[in-house]
């Protein structure tokens, strides 16, 4: 994959702009380093996705808005990877809710990439706990325009947490939490309250195909059946 062009340049050094996003350090050091005001915006991928990441980050660039921009990666590898070509990238990594391992028979990039998406939301959680608005998306998006016009006008701006109208799966692609709103504790209770029932399902639940082996099959909404 050739190298892109940087939306902006940068003079830190690739080291100083990779995370333990697992770390209370590490979360203080990206907020300090990637958040402009109280915005930031969260999006994931592993190695295999990374062409979508970047191109999303070449998106956000058009509207100004890729210095916010901290990519959720499944390992420091891939962020190290991912900044030798790409050097003015974000990343920061976690090793996610344990409990997928179960599902090895899926295969390793399978069960690596359920690993990433319940990161997504334990990270989305750390981060609006420590009072910052987070737009998180997954990296396949087209950014025609900001976002933040509509979401600071009526009456979008009343609500704390704006999902899309399949908000009501987990397997969201894009929404809006507004941490430096939440004083009161209702929406970062709500963010941990996902967390936790992520961690009794893995803890307490295997799910199985047909001949009885563990499959993660279940939990992918976007799988069509076979026509008859």
């Amino acid at each position: 994959m050739p190298p892109s062009p940087a939306p902006r340049a940068s003079l830190l050094q690739p080291a100083s702009r990779i995370f333990d996003l697992d770390s209370l350090v590490g979360i203080a050091d990206a907020l300090a380093a990637v958040a402009e005001g109280d915005e930031l915006i969260l999006y994931t991928s592993d190695w295999n996705g990374i062409g979508w990441a970047v191109n999303l980050v070449q998106q956000l660039a058009a509207h100004s808005l890729e210095r916010r921009a901290l990519l959720l990666a499944d390992k420091q590898r891939t962020c190290v990877r991912a900044l030798a070509t790409w050097p003015w990238l974000w990343c920061g990594w976690s090793r996610g809710i344990p409990g997928f391992e179960r599902y090895a028979s899926a295969g390793t990039a399978v069960t690596e990439l359920w690993t990433l998406w319940s990161a997504k939301w334990l990270i989305l959680a750390r981060l609006v706990e420590q009072r910052v608005n987070v737009l998180m998306t997954d990296a396949d998006m087209l950014v025609l325009a900001s976002p933040y016009a509509l979401l600071r006008s009526a009456p979008l701006d009343r609500y704390a947490l704006v999902v899309p109208p399949e908000g009501a799966r987990v397997n969201v692609g894009w929404l809006y939490a507004r941490g430096a709103n939440a004083s009161g504790g209702g929406l970062v209770s709500l963010l941990w309250d996902v967390v936790r029932r992520l961690r009794i399902f893995l803890q307490q639940v295997t799910l199985r195909d047909a001949q009885g082996a563990p499959s993660v099959a279940g939990l992918w909404d976007q799988v069509q059946a076979a026509a008859p």
